[in-house]
């Protein structure tokens, strides 16, 4: 567990790499290592921008189930997006690769079947990461946002940064093709 979360200077940039999570859950161990690598990065002038990445298979399915019965512990997913816009370090950019990837990987979850609606996924992101429930949920949020805005970053980002970085789900491109700005 002790390589869960790990970060190197690239260029420029902060690269914190998420892996080996168990269950891929984003559990309080996991956004503690978060919170420590996003602190560590801040304190660094040389970087300019941070990237939160997943390695190999790693993704983010939701809540560590072991943690439902007591209260969550800090910090909590609002807090690490707090000190992401804090961080001074292309802060809309960063809350922008970081919601982005979150609407991509819920478009995939709905492909792939492990959720069978959207709001099943901005629940889980609502309850239990603290995700603000005034937007939604990440599904609603990037609705809100319009999927042409979205599809249209993260092809940036992937012209950018690469297929390592950036994979996107083809039910976005399927779905802003087709005239439609909803998952479901």
């Amino acid at each position: 567990m002790g390589d869960t979360v790990r970060s190197e200077i690239i260029d420029g940039m902060a690269v914190i790499t998420t892996d080996k999570l168990p269950v891929n859950a984003l559990s309080s161990v996991v956004r503690k290592r978060l919170w420590l690598a996003l602190d560590a990065a801040n304190e660094v002038d040389d970087v300019d921008a941070v990237v939160l990445a997943c390695a190999g298979k790693t993704f983010f399915t939701g809540a560590n189930i072991t943690e439902f019965g007591p209260p969550p512990e800090d910090p909590l997913l609002p807090e690490i997006v707090d000190m992401i816009e804090d961080l001074g370090k292309a802060a809309e950019e960063v809350v922008s690769r970081t919601l982005f990837a979150m609407i991509n990987e819920g478009a995939k979850i709905l492909c792939e079947g492990i959720a069978s609606r959207s709001s099943d996924i901005d629940l889980v992101y609502c309850n239990r990461y603290g995700f603000p429930s005034y937007r939604g949920g990440p599904t609603v949020y990037g609705e809100q946002m319009g999927l042409h805005k979205v599809l249209d970053s993260i092809r940036q980002f992937q012209d950018k940064f690469g297929d390592r970085w950036w994979k996107l789900t083809p039910v976005l491109e399927e779905l802003v093709a087709t005239g439609r700005n909803r998952f479901e």
